[in-house]
């Protein structure tokens, strides 16, 4: 399929918007058939599809959910068609062409890459209401709900600026009111434990814990295993296609390529991706495994694929103060900031009467136009959030309040930019840790300071064209000039303007005539300004081929655009020098101010905890410590080699994880390198990304085999950094394993520590050569020797230099 061709990017992600609603509605209605027709598990079938999406919507670019996703999810629905027809055995008819003949209405248009017009989109409403009446006599529920849908969604498709995930949040919000009567809730959420859908439709049932479902009572092990097993088959339709993309993205992703020649979207999937391993692997070990070992097989393009992730890290961390303060207030899902970026966008529309003022009216007018600037061309919301953004910056360097200009973080432009979740998909990971229904409270109460800061703009935007058309009044009475021709006729300002090399020239246009001495020194700055910015902007654009290239490049066509952007900025720094009043603006800070206060009171306490936890002074020695505990560990290696066959075997049956050979691995050779400065930090990161669970199962595991003893001062060090700012800590953690030894998570959480305790082994079990240290002391002398030996071995029998091991891939993982 080949991506649609059209004018700009802008029409791109307009017409994928609606390609996304479109999905969400076809799984929406798959689901609500299947579960008319007493396929109760039907609904988790339709819940993964629109969790997917959503998931694979927000880490992937516009043009990828067009060339990939979308058929993707076509095959997912194909895939689900036949499980529902293989499933429905009792006397009605399953309606499976109806269903897939207007799901295909919605699919064909998305993949030729049109609008779905009235003359396509009429006929799929159509054969969904022909769906609806079929559905009437057996349930009620579905027929509120499919309607809701289709009313949600046609009033979405009117309003073509709407992003996707204001649409899925408005379907969210008000059909998830209907869905719940359908949705069985103990069995949905049951059996999307630990899924992407999980969050999604706990928010769209109002629940706060997995627990708390219309029963008010969990699930035995027996009912889990049976609802498990009856969706197994729709499950696996999903993640089979899944995969199939996902192992296509690698391919394509672990080419070695310069980090120059890869563009931003390669770099943003690729953080994507290792993201999704992980949620796969929560769906599916196997699959977990097996994306694992096709990165251990790619070992040596790792490190390219590494440097890729660099400038994602760095964009990261020179944007954490201003997504720390803002990203509270952007979920898009909230209809309280929908309601702020309405009024906000409103009193954005209230300044382009200042911006018509100025390109229609006096000698500005002439000397803007005479450099083929226009102010209207930033009436669009993307540039007027860059100018705002730029502008603000410039007003807090001019203006200093109490605060820096690093800690002004929520201008207005901040709150249009962040609002758009498409642009920055790593804020979603961050959002999930947050209280939505604390955060929804205080959003309430921020209402009143957004709507205080709605009116300030309107009064600024009021007395700013106020002003300045006073002014020009007084100044065209005062010079008896009528018109722009005959401004043009007296002062020459076009030819004035184009021959100006310097724009500081450009000043003195007051010393040569005595009419136009008496512009204001804030005219005078605004057409100065026009024409360093005009200056910028005249270099020769580039070609249309280019300009799509460059338009896949968002990051850097950003980067290019913002110098422009920033030049211009001092065009409203010239309306404030007109106003002569700061007034304006350190109300606009103190907003700011009080924004900043509500948001601190927001942030996620645990995660800010664990950042600098991380990094304090105990960590930081436990680091350095950490070469003292291996050789602690090495000490405490007289294990016998029928232990460690026994730890094997339990691994193994465990199906957690299946070791190699105990023998392919060097002790020396792993001692020698996590010695290393690199090799102690690539260590931490390793055991950081084990599963934070583990903690629950590492008391009883360790302390069942006395002969590793030894680690649990180790293991204490160890998970002190991993656990860092966790809400529940490693002692709680281990209490509640010995209170609820006989529960069920339990299991799980032995299952999720066995994986830790492999890693472990791959450190604590292996000796010199590939011998094991059994071995090597019953060959070398007695057995009870062994612990001597092992740790001072004699000359004759001398270790192998050390040999780093290549930790990276685990490392890519954590990151």
């Amino acid at each position: 399929m080949e991506t649609p061709s059209t004018d700009s990017k802008h029409e791109k992600s307009k017409n994928v918007s609606k390609v996304a609603s479109k999905v969400v509605v076809c799984a929406r209605v798959v689901n609500a058939v299947a579960v008319s027709q007493g396929l109760s598990d039907g609904s988790v079938t339709s819940a993964a599809v629109a969790g997917e999406f959503f998931r694979f919507g927000g880490k992937f670019t516009f043009e990828e959910l067009i060339a990939e996703d979308v058929v993707g999810l076509k095959n997912d629905l194909e895939c689900i068609w036949k499980a529902v027809e293989s499933e429905c055995t009792g006397t009605g008819a399953c309606w499976k062409s109806e269903i897939k003949n207007g799901v295909l209405m919605y699919l064909e248009a998305a993949e030729a890459g049109t609008y779905l017009t009235e003359e396509k989109y009429l006929p799929a409403v159509a054969k969904m209401k022909d769906i609806i009446d079929k559905l009437t006599s057996s349930s009620v529920e579905v027929k509120k709900a499919i309607d809701i849908i289709i009313e949600i969604d046609t009033v979405a498709d009117a309003d073509a600026d709407s992003k996707f995930f204001n649409r899925a949040s408005l379907y969210l919000d008000d059909a998830g009111k209907a869905l719940r009567t359908i949705y069985d809730a103990t069995k949905l959420i049951t059996i999307l434990k630990g899924t992407a859908a999980e969050k999604m439709v706990l928010s769209v049932l109002k629940l706060d814990s997995i627990s708390s479902h219309q029963s008010g009572k969990s699930l035995t092990k027996d009912e889990l295993t049976a609802i498990t097993t009856k969706s197994n088959n729709l499950k696996k339709c999903l993640t089979r296609d899944i995969v199939g993309k996902m192992n296509k993205k690698m391919d394509f992703l672990i080419q070695t390529r310069s980090v120059s020649a890869a563009p931003f979207e390669q770099r943003s999937v690729t953080s994507g991706f290792i993201r999704g391993i992980k949620d796969l692997g929560q769906i599916d070990k196997d699959l977990q495994k097996s994306f694992v070992k096709k990165i251990l097989a790619n070992g040596a393009s790792i490190e390219p694929l590494k440097t890729r992730l660099a400038p994602i890290s760095s964009l990261a961390k020179a944007m954490e103060p201003l997504g720390t303060a803002c990203q509270s207030i952007s979920i898009p899902e909230d209809n309280v900031i929908k309601a702020l970026r309405t009024d906000v966008e409103a009193a954005l529309k209230e300044t382009e009467s200042l911006y018509d003022l100025i390109s229609a009216h006096d000698c500005i007018s002439a000397a803007t136009s005479a450099n083929s600037m226009d102010f209207k061309q930033w009436n669009s919301e993307k540039d007027r959030a860059k100018f705002l953004d730029a502008a603000v910056a410039n007003y807090n360097q001019k203006f200093p309040s109490e605060f820096s200009v690093d800690d002004l973080k929520t201008d207005i432009a901040s709150f249009i930019k962040l609002i758009d979740m498409t642009k920055l998909p790593e804020s979603l990971d961050r959002l999930k840790a947050f209280d939505r229904a604390a955060l929804r409270k205080k959003l309430e109460e921020s209402k009143k300071r957004a709507d205080c800061i709605t009116t300030e703009l309107k009064n600024w935007s009021t007395e700013l064209t106020e002003d300045l058309i006073t002014k020009t009044k007084k100044w065209m009475d005062d010079t008896k000039i009528t018109d722009v021709s005959t401004c043009l006729a007296k002062n020459n300002l076009v030819q004035r303007v184009r021959e100006a090399e310097d724009p500081k020239t450009l000043l003195n246009l007051k010393a040569d005539n005595p009419n136009v001495k008496q512009v204001s020194d804030g005219v005078a700055t605004l057409i100065e300004t026009v024409a360093q910015w005009n200056k910028l902007s005249s270099k020769k654009r580039p070609t249309r081929r280019r300009r799509e290239t460059e338009n896949k490049i968002e990051m850097r066509d950003a980067l290019k655009t913002s110098k422009q952007f920033a030049s211009g900025a001092v065009v409203l720094q010239g309306l404030a020098n007109v106003q002569k009043s700061p007034d304006v603006i350190q109300k606009l800070m103190a907003f700011e101010k009080d924004i900043d206060a509500e948001v601190k009171g927001l942030k996620d306490v645990d995660q800010e905890k664990a950042i600098k936890t991380l990094w304090n002074t105990n960590n930081k020695k436990a680091i350095k410590e950490l070469p003292n505990s291996i050789d602690s560990l090495e000490k405490a290696m007289n294990v016998d080699q029928n232990q460690i066959s026994d730890f094997k075997k339990v691994f193994e049956e465990a199906g957690t994880i299946n070791l190699p050979e105990l023998d392919s691995f060097s002790m020396s050779q792993t001692l020698g390198f996590v010695r290393t400065p690199a090799g102690v930090q690539q260590t931490v990161a390793a055991f950081g990304a084990l599963d934070l669970q583990f903690a629950s199962a590492k008391k009883g595991l360790v302390s069942s085999v006395d002969s590793l003893s030894n680690l649990q001062s180790y293991f204490d060090g160890i998970f002190e950094i991993s656990r860092a700012g966790q809400s529940r800590s490693m002692n709680s953690a281990a209490s509640s394993k010995e209170e609820k030894d006989g529960d069920d998570s339990v299991a799980i959480y032995i299952v999720y520590g066995v994986v830790g305790v492999a890693v472990a082994l791959v450190i604590v079990v292996f000796n010199t050569n590939g011998r094991g240290l059994s071995r090597y002391c019953r060959r070398n002398g007695k057995v009870e020797d062994c612990a001597v030996k092992s740790s001072r071995p004699s000359s004759q029998h001398p270790i192998t230099p050390p040999t780093p091991l290549d930790f990276r891939p685990i490392q890519l993982l954590r990151d």
